[in-house]
């Protein structure tokens, strides 16, 4: 079976045989306004939604590799000077926001976080590893367990 390369001449995507011209997005990076922060917090929730939908049993929030809220948490890549930025508890408010709407739509037994506190993919670090990823561990532990009523060894 003989198989058409990917990329042709003049920026064009070769597919079973016919050509497509490869949509050139070229928008600089920014970083997001604090208003636009409750937009993104809702659009995790209607994935969430749209999972359970699917027929998933629950999510798992991906907060790793130098994905948008691991962006948020590490000191080398958050340089926000607005309630998302500087301290450790301010660096952790999105994803606890997220967290909090995750459980709200699907519920507690049916959220999981992904971390990965000594990463370096994609050049995250942070200057207070231990504090940063302890933290909103916690958090998220006891607020799972408020709403959902079990109690465990943070309490």
């Amino acid at each position: 079976m003989r198989t058409a390369p990917l990329t042709g001449p003049r920026g064009r995507v070769r597919a079973y045989g016919r050509r497509r011209p490869v949509p050139r997005r070229r928008e600089t990076p920014r970083a997001l306004e604090t208003e636009e922060l409750p937009g993104i917090v809702a659009q995790y929730g209607k994935a969430a939604r749209n999972a359970l939908r699917a027929g998933f049993d629950g999510v798992e929030l991906h907060v790793a590799n130098g994905y948008l809220i691991d962006e948020f948490l590490q000191d080398n890549a958050n340089q926000r000077a607005d309630r998302y930025g500087g301290s450790v508890p301010n660096r952790t408010r999105l994803l606890l926001e997220v967290i909090e709407e995750l459980i709200r739509v699907v519920g507690a037994d049916r959220v999981g976080v992904r971390i990965s506190p000594s990463s370096t993919f994609q050049d995250m670090a942070d200057s207070q590893p231990q504090e940063l990823f302890v933290r909103p561990a916690v958090a998220a532990y006891r607020r799972s367990r408020q709403i959902s009523g079990h109690r465990g060894p943070f309490e």
